[in-house]
C-alpha cells in the first residue's frame, strides 16, 4: 500500500510539474513552439488557416467503389503483429495518425488527431492537444489514454514502421483533458518528431484485452474514414465510407476518402491478370510490360475504357535485387559476392525476359536526394566517412563504379573470367568442375528462394547457367507466401530476390536501422535480409536518426548508400515498373475523376484516396460492358 500511494504521489507530482509548464505565463514558454503542422526540414507549405490540400479536388463527389485487387491472401485484421497479414490499406483507412504527411512536400505534416503540436527550441518533448470531435466508430471520443496505451502497443510491435513511432518515447503523460506529452529519448532530432507525429492511436477500450502478437479476424474499432463493413477471410474486404465520420472536414482530410473501397485478393497471377481485364477490379499497378502489346490490341484499350496513365513520382525507387544472404559463411568474403555481380547478365535479362522495357538500378535510393550515382562524395559525406578510412575499401571515396556489362558472348567471357579470379582469390578452388570449400572440401551449393513462382524463376536462368560456369550449383526453391515469410524471418535462404515493404521515405529515420543495423543480423524478422554486421554502417545510422538539419541527413544517407554499394550485398536487377526511374505506370478502368494535381510522394495506389467516380464515364462503361463496374 506504501508503494502504492508513493507511485501515486510522484505520478501527481510529475502531473502538476507539466501541467504548471504548459499553462505557465511567457517567461517559462519562451522558445516552444504551438502549430497546426511540423516541418522536419525547411518549413511548412500550408498556413495555418489552409482549407485542404493543393492535390485534391475539395468538392469531389462522394459514392461509388474503387475496386482493388493483389495477388496472394489475407489472414488478419491485426495491424500491429507480424503474424499474419493484415488487408492492403486497413491502417490507413481505417484508423487516424496523431499527424500526418503531405503528400507534396518532403519533410511536413499536419494535424489529424491532433488540433495542435508544441514543442520547445532543443525538441526533448513534444505535446499533442486532440481535436474535441474525434471520435472512435462506436461512438466513443479518443482521448490522451488512448494515446498513451497507444505508445505502449507501438513499442512492443513487431512491424518496424509501427514500432518506430513508439519506441523514441521514453514517457507519455497526460497533460489536460485532450492533451498529451511525450518525453522523448533524444533531443535535437526533428526526424524523431516526425516519427512520433505518424503514431497510429488506437482505442484502448477496445484493444485493452487484445493479444497483440496473435492474428485475429474481429473487426476493429478505428477513428478513420473507413470501417470494415463485410468480408471473406482470405479473399475480400468491403471497407465503407463512415457516415459519421468525425474529421471530413479537418483541411488534412477534405476533398479525400471518396469512395467505398473493395479489396479482393487472387492466389493464381494468371487468373489475377485476366480478371482485370475482364473489368473484376478497377486499377492495375504495372510491373510488367510483357503482355502490353496484345492487351492494346483489345477492344477496352482501343475504345479508351481501359487507360494506361503515368506520373512522376519524388520519392526514393522501390529498390529491387538479388538478396546475398552474408550469413551463409560463401557469402560472408565480398570477392565472393562481386563474383556473383559480375554472373549477372542484365543485358540478356532485359532483352529477353523485360522485352526491351525496364532500366536498372545502381544504388539503394535512386531518384531521391540520396542518389549517389555518377558522384563522388560531398564535403559533407566525407566528414562522416573520414575516420573509417582505415576500414572502408578506396572505392568509397570514389564516384561509384559502373556495373558490369554484359549482354554479349565477349563480355559474358570477360565478366566471367573475372569472377573465377575472385572466387580464387577468396580462397574456394576448382575440383572436378565443381568450386569447393576449402575446407571440407564440398561442393558449394547454394539455395535460392522465391516466392512468387514461375514468374520470377525465369528472371533468374541466365544468371543460375552463369554461376554453373563458375561450378556454382544453385537450387531453386518454391515456397507460398506464407513460407516464404516464415523462411524470411528467420534467414533460411542463401540467395533471394527481394523488394522492400514500403520504399526508403523521403525523410528516413530510424527505420532504416531496421533495414541496415548490425543487431537485425541476428534478430529474428528484421528487414536486414543480407545480415549486414558493419560498425561503419551502424555509425552512419546514428548520424542519421540523430541529424540536427536535413543537409546532415542527406549525407549520412548518401554516405550509408556508398558504403553498402561498395559491400555488394545485392545484386541490383530492374526498376520496378516499366518506365524510366522515377516514373510509376498504371492501367485503370475509365470510370474516374481524378484531381488537376497528382501527390508526388507514395502516390496513394491501393486507396486512391484522392480520386473518385464519374457517374457519367461509369454509366456508358456500365452499357459498353453489359456488366456492373
Amino acid at each position: 500500500m506504501k508503494g502504492g500511494v508513493t507511485a501515486g504521489l510522484r505520478g501527481l507530482i510529475a502531473l502538476g510539474i507539466l501541467v504548471s509548464l504548459s499553462t505557465s505565463g511567457p517567461a517559462a514558454d519562451t522558445g516552444i513552439v504551438t502549430s497546426h503542422g511540423f516541418a522536419a526540414f525547411g518549413t511548412l507549405k500550408y498556413p495555418a488557416n489552409f482549407t485542404h490540400f493543393d492535390y485534391v479536388n475539395p468538392n469531389a463527389p462522394k459514392g461509388g467503389v474503387f475496386r482493388s485487387a493483389s495477388p496472394g491472401y489475407y489472414d488478419s485484421f491485426n495491424i500491429i503483429s507480424v503474424m499474419g497479414f493484415p488487408p492492403l490499406g486497413l491502417e490507413l483507412l481505417a484508423f487516424d495518425k496523431l499527424m500526418v504527411r503531405s503528400q507534396d512536400e518532403p519533410a511536413s505534416q499536419y494535424g489529424r488527431l491532433a488540433e495542435t503540436i508544441r514543442y520547445p527550441k532543443d525538441l526533448s518533448w513534444v505535446e499533442y492537444k486532440l481535436r474535441a470531435n474525434a471520435k472512435w466508430s462506436d461512438g466513443r471520443p479518443v482521448t490522451p489514454e488512448d494515446v498513451i496505451f497507444s505508445v505502449e502497443v507501438a513499442r512492443k510491435s513487431g512491424r518496424p514502421l509501427v514500432r518506430r513511432t513508439g519506441t523514441p518515447v521514453k514517457e507519455a503523460i497526460k497533460t489536460g483533458p485532450r492533451s498529451v506529452r511525450m518525453i522523448l529519448t533524444q533531443s535535437n532530432t526533428p526526424t524523431v518528431v516526425a516519427q512520433v507525429n505518424e503514431l497510429t492511436v488506437l482505442p484502448k477500450h477496445f484493444f485493452a484485452k487484445t493479444d497483440f502478437t496473435k492474428a485475429t479476424m474481429q473487426i476493429p474499432v478505428g477513428s478513420g474514414p473507413y470501417r470494415i463493413k463485410s468480408f471473406v477471410p482470405g479473399r475480400s474486404v468491403y471497407m465503407e465510407r463512415r457516415a459519421d465520420y468525425w474529421g471530413k472536414d479537418v483541411p488534412s482530410a477534405r476533398g479525400r476518402y471518396n469512395m467505398d473501397v473493395r479489396y479482393d485478393w487472387y492466389r493464381d497471377t494468371a487468373v489475377y491478370t485476366e480478371a482485370f481485364l475482364a473489368g473484376d477490379y478497377d486499377l492495375r499497378m504495372d510491373q510488367s510490360a510483357v503482355r502490353w502489346k496484345r492487351e492494346e490490341a483489345l477492344p477496352a484499350f482501343r475504345r479508351g475504357d481501359l487507360v494506361r496513365a503515368s506520373i512522376r513520382y519524388a520519392t526514393p525507387i522501390s529498390y529491387q535485387g538479388i538478396t546475398l544472404n552474408t550469413r551463409s559463411p560463401f557469402l560472408q568474403d565480398v570477392r565472393v559476392r562481386r563474383a556473383l555481380l559480375h554472373a549477372f547478365d542484365f543485358e540478356w535479362f532485359r532483352a529477353n525476359i523485360l522485352h526491351g522495357y525496364h532500366g536498372r538500378v545502381s544504388n539503394y535510393f535512386e531518384n531521391s536526394d540520396f542518389d549517389i550515382k555518377g558522384t563522388a562524395p560531398s564535403p559533407g559525406e566525407l566528414k562522416l566517412l573520414e575516420p573509417w578510412r582505415a576500414k572502408l575499401p578506396p572505392e568509397v571515396f570514389n564516384a561509384p563504379e559502373p556495373l558490369p556489362v554484359l549482354g554479349t558472348r565477349e563480355r559474358q567471357r570477360a565478366n566471367l573470367l573475372e569472377a573465377a579470379r575472385l572466387v580464387k582469390a577468396a580462397g574456394y578452388p576448382i575440383e572436378n568442375l565443381r568450386l569447393v570449400d576449402p575446407r571440407t572440401r564440398k561442393p558449394i551449393v547454394l539455395d535460392l528462394m522465391l516466392g512468387y513462382g514461375v514468374a520470377q524463376e525465369k528472371y533468374i536462368t541466365q544468371f543460375i547457367r552463369n554461376l554453373d560456369r563458375l561450378g556454382i550449383r544453385v537450387n531453386i526453391k518454391l515456397y507460398d507466401n506464407s513460407t516464404v515469410r516464415q523462411f524470411t524471418a528467420r534467414y533460411q535462404y542463401d540467395l533471394r530476390i527481394s523488394v522492400p515493404n514500403v520504399p526508403t521515405l523521403v525523410s528516413p529515420g530510424s527505420e532504416m536501422r531496421n533495414e541496415w543495423a548490425s543487431d537485425g543480423r541476428t534478430r529474428i524478422d528484421s528487414r536486414n535480409l543480407p545480415g549486414v554486421a558493419d560498425p561503419v554502417v551502424d555509425d552512419l545510422l546514428d548520424k542519421l536518426v540523430s541529424a540536427p538539419d536535413r543537409e546532415t541527413a542527406v549525407s549520412a544517407m548518401r554516405a550509408l548508400n556508398r558504403v553498402l554499394v561498395a559491400g555488394v550485398y545485392t545484386i541490383p536487377m530492374q526498376h520496378i515498373y516499366p518506365a524510366p526511374t522515377g516514373t510509376q505506370v498504371f492501367t485503370y478502368w475509365n470510370k474516374f475523376g481524378r484531381p488537376a494535381r497528382e501527390p508526388v510522394n507514395n502516390f496513394p495506389l491501393y486507396t486512391l484516396d484522392t480520386w473518385w467516380i464519374d457517374t457519367a464515364k461509369q454509366a456508358a462503361l456500365r452499357k459498353r460492358l453489359g456488366k456492373d463496374i
